[in-house]
């Protein structure tokens, strides 16, 4: 979990700007579910491997990344599938 005081917007954008460009933190996030998930829309380059986690204060949080599977990965854009 992660710890309630690193719940924040300025420690967010920091863990998403380790993984590309930080676009947006869902602040709205139900307090049941904070320091089990946060969610940061974040923009990728698809080209570079996916980082499946973060290591912060010595702790390792697992990364899950959301909509994945509407992108192509042969030709490379988003709506459909290689299907």
């Amino acid at each position: 979990m992660l710890p309630m005081e690193l719940y924040n917007s300025e420690f967010l954008y920091k863990v998403g700007d380790l993984l590309g460009t930080t676009l947006k933190i869902d602040v709205n996030m139900p307090i049941q579910n904070r320091g089990k998930f946060a969610r940061i829309c974040v923009e990728l380059d698809l080209e570079c491997e996916l980082v499946p986690s973060v290591t912060v204060l010595g702790m390792d949080f697992n990364l899950e990344y959301e909509g994945l599977h509407l992108i192509c990965f042969h030709c490379g854009k988003y709506g459909h599938s290689d299907s």
